[in-house]
């Protein structure tokens, strides 16, 4: 994963938790999976485009 281990991993977490604090991270997972979803839509879109030249 982009060269992350485990430690890494573990400390952005804590990171995380320590800036956004435990009861902001659920909205903050779903803007990210809306974010992530928009994405894969705009991709796809661009593909299609894409095709036609």
């Amino acid at each position: 994963m982009f060269g992350f281990g485990p430690w890494e991993i573990a400390v952005l977490a804590m990171l995380t938790v320590f800036v956004f604090g435990w009861r902001a991270l659920p909205k903050l997972f779903r803007g990210l999976r809306q974010l992530h979803g928009t994405k894969a839509k705009l991709a796809e879109e661009l593909r299609q485009l894409l095709r036609f030249f």
